[in-house]
């Protein structure tokens, strides 16, 4: 059954079954009403921690029938009653579904896509993502953690620590959450201490050596202050196995080993309440990850140049062929505050943080072989973030708040990152020297022709290092302010609009020839490019129905807007600015639920209509490294729905389904100035290309998940079995859509069964993912030496406990 066939089987169903569930609804339907005010904290613990969710449910209980209030349009509102399309998640949920980092959401998010590529994480949302690995560029999905924007795409895939619940917000969300949201914004709400003592701890043991480690400790300090404190380790071993060909040691790493992935940080949170109105919070954290991760894969497809130097087609399995000791390391600290003030007539928050996110140690082999080609490392990539959020909200006792909801603030940010510098490896120079002396004078010949096509190297002979100097300082200031009028009890409207004005240069743009020595390196280039100032506007108009009781119908409008930028990272051509990102947004949603909440339908269609959309290519023959341009235009047509029920209330209430699925339509309708690599040869060509009508890249047609889940009530505490299925039509990583630079269609399984001792709030899981053993890649890219493909992980297995005293 086509995808537009369910869902208009689904409407005609909630045609059908409303009205009866309106009748016996209608008493509960007031009970259900969420607060409309930003979080107001009277004494804690509050109420809705006092709610009984996950292990604090009865026995027998399915940890996913729990309803969540989410601050989507930032108030806490009920998920059902926001006219949004939103996915939410408790923790409790999380952790029944199998979901234990950033990138497990797309396994459960209909429409959303996960990949990496170069240590880079790449989120895709409907269609719309970004596909550079730089360390300033800006994400079309933005990411919040307790309000405030994480800019930067690494060290986003951690696993969650103490974490109250995860909230994806699809389509753009350029009203109230800032700058570059076009695609959308995925909030991560962590928990916050209070006037209850809480302690919980959760480890794991896996093949290939897994073990993870989360804890978590809240506790009152005095009866107006209260602190908590979360921390995490990760390890695991790489399942590639590095031939190395004799090439002897990679610097610290062993001959025939990679390095393992490791992750390790703590956040602390402080939390002041000395009146009942104010609420005062101060966080710090730090998290480290090191490892190979997404900078290793294999050279499927070498070029006409790689074929040259003697370079050759490795298959797409586990092991790789490399000279490089490829590794990353990345450092984020970042140290917030908020405040919340609940006065009579409106309450007022603030959000302000610092964030330095830094690339300490990469390295990474261009040339993806076994040969002293190309390579790249830097110790020195970073993004440094100030940001500020004033906000003034609307509450229960403001004029009008029977009829009239509305929130308005400021923000600003300022940001400085880039690469200072980035260094270019060729044939054997710089850090680290391994290889030197073995290769052969045809390959030196060969290595020497493609320096002639770099001016300024041309005459250099194998052995040059050259550093990559690119900065980019933004300030972007921003007013915003949305409203909601209900009319009558069925009609409500949404307003919204926010102004941005934003300045963005190259603070620094150079290219030096090291000397060797350490001293006197050779200006080879320096650019000099003016400061860009841009203005933009981006309104939301939402018509919103409640045609019976448990059943919202928006009609939406919505403007998304990504900055314009500069190409940072170039090497013997100026860098050249790229246009913003324009989106405009047609949305048509239903939410509802059956049959006293067993059975719960949301689905949405949808159309994105993209101006301008930045694009990304990786070509040092170019004379840049990666590299920006601006396609015409793109369309997304697209309609998606998940549903969760419960079949047998009576019977067995602790049986769940839960479906979902997504059906995008995501072209170029205009792109006939495209860069890219002939598909014979592998050699680049710049802006030659017709790729309209060509599919959006890391975009599936199809995506779909189906788990069931039963909770049953055995001895002292409750039984949990769960089993679930992906599905991904497959998707292009290019916007060339080359058949070498692709993903095929894939399924995975997934599953567990776990107990939970009650007495002692003890639950033990056994768990396997990919059981299938599916080989699909989740990162890829070509360049100038052919395409080099990641493979996601093959089957894992594991145990794990979590202990909550």
């Amino acid at each position: 059954m086509s995808v537009a066939r369910m869902i208009s089987s689904a409407l005609i169903l909630s045609a059908v079954v409303t009205p009866l569930a309106a009748q016996e609804n209608q008493a509960d339907d007031a009970d259900r009403a969420a607060p409309d005010t930003l979080a107001t904290i009277t004494l804690p613990p509050s109420a809705e921690s006092d709610a009984p969710t996950g292990d604090d449910k009865p026995r027998g209980a399915n940890r996913l029938i729990e309803e969540i209030v989410v601050t989507a349009q930032k108030r806490e509102e009920a998920i059902q009653d926001v006219p949004i399309s939103v996915a939410a998640f408790s923790e409790q949920q999380l952790q029944a579904m199998g979901v234990e980092s950033t990138k497990d959401l797309g396994r459960v998010t209909p429409g959303l896509q996960f990949t990496e590529t170069a240590g880079f994480t790449l989120i895709y949302l409907r269609g719309v993502g970004t596909d550079s690995f730089l360390p300033y560029a800006d994400p079309s999905v933005a990411t919040y953690v307790d309000g405030l924007y994480i800019p930067a795409q690494q060290g986003l895939v951690n696993s969650f620590g103490g974490i109250q619940r995860v909230e994806v917000l699809k389509g753009p969300q350029g009203t109230l959450f800032g700058r570059n949201s076009t695609g959308g914004a995925i909030n991560v709400i962590t928990k916050s201490p209070d006037q209850t003592t809480e302690i919980s701890a959760q480890a794991e043991l896996g093949n290939f050596d897994d073990k993870k480690v989360q804890v978590y400790a809240s506790t009152p300090i005095s009866d107006t202050l209260a602190a908590s404190v979360s921390a995490i380790y990760n390890h695991t071993d790489p399942y590639y196995k590095l031939i190395t060909d004799d090439l002897g040691s990679l610097e610290s790493a062993p001959a025939d080993r990679l390095y393992p992935d490791e992750s390790y940080g703590a956040r602390v949170k402080l939390r002041w309440f000395p009146i009942e109105e104010l609420d005062l919070g101060l966080t710090a954290y730090h998290i480290r990850q090191v490892g190979t991760g997404s900078t290793i894969g294999a050279l499927t497809k070498p070029s006409a140049l790689a074929t040259l130097l003697g370079i050759q087609a490795e298959q797409q399995d586990y092991e790789i062929h490399r000279n490089e000791p490829t590794k990353l390391a990345v450092s984020n600290s970042v140290i917030a505050g908020n405040a919340t003030w609940n006065l009579p007539a409106f309450d007022l928050k603030l959000i302000t943080g610092y964030q330095d996110i830094v690339t300490e140690d990469a390295y990474y082999d261009f040339d993806n072989s076994a040969k002293d080609l190309v390579s790249f490392f830097t110790n020195n990539a970073y993004n440094r973030v100030t940001t500020a959020e004033f906000q003034i909200a609307s509450n229960a006792s403001s004029w009008m708040s029977d009829r009239l909801k509305w929130i308005g603030g400021l923000y600003y940010l300022h940001s400085l990152g880039g690469y200072d510098p980035i260094t270019l490896e060729i044939a054997g120079s710089g850090v680290p020297r391994i290889g030197a002396g073995l290769l052969t004078p045809e390959v030196l010949d060969a290595v020497e022709q493609f320096l002639q096509g770099i001016p300024g190297l041309g005459s250099a002979t194998p052995g040059v290092q050259v550093d990559i100097h690119g900065v980019l300082r933004t300030n972007s200031y921003s007013a915003f302010a949305q409203s909601d009028y209900d009319f009558c009890d069925w009609f409500n409207l949404t307003l919204g609009l926010r102004g941005q004005i934003e300045d963005r240069f190259l603070t620094r743009q150079d290219v030096l020839l090291e000397s060797g020595n350490g001293n006197n390196d050779l200006p080879l280039f320096r650019y000099h490019e003016p400061k860009i100032t841009q203005h933009n506007f981006t309104p939301k108009v939402s018509l919103n129905f409640k045609p019976a009781d448990d059943m919202l119908v928006y009609l939406s409008w919505s403007k998304g807007y990504k900055s314009g930028t500069y190409n940072g990272i170039n090497i013997y051509t100026p860098p050249s600015y790229v246009q913003p990102e324009v989106v405009n947004a047609y949305e048509l949603g239903l939410k509802s639920e059956y049959f006293d909440h067993k059975l719960r339908f949301n689905a949405a269609i949808f159309q994105n209509d993209i101006r301008h959309p930045q694009v990304t290519y990786v070509s040092l023959v170019n004379g840049g490294a990666i590299t920006f341009e601006n396609a015409g235009s793109a369309r997304i047509r697209g309609a998606e729905f998940d549903t969760l029920l419960v079949p047998l209330p009576d019977a067995d209430p602790g049986l769940v389904l839960t479906l979902g699925v997504s059906y995008l339509d995501a072209v170029f309708t205009d792109y006939r100035n495209g860069s890219g690599f002939n598909e014979q040869t592998g050699l680049f060509f710049s802006k030659s290309g017709d790729f309209t009508g060509n599919r959006i890249p890391r975009t599936a047609k199809q995506t779909g998940n189906f788990a069931v889940n039963q909770t049953l009530e055995v001895g002292q505490g409750s039984l949990e079995l769960s089993a679930d299925v992906y599905y991904n039509s497959g998707f292009y990583y290019s916007a060339q859509n080359t058949d070498v630079a692709r993903q095929g269609s894939y399924y995975l399984l997934n599953a567990h069964v776990g107990y939970l001792y009650d007495p002692w709030k003890l639950r033990i899981t056994a768990f396997g993912q990919n059981l299938n053993d599916k080989a699909y890649s989740f990162s890829g890219f070509t360049a100038d030496f052919g395409t080099n493909v990641t493979l996601a992980p093959p089957r894992t297995f594991g145990l794990r406990l979590n202990w909550d005293f």
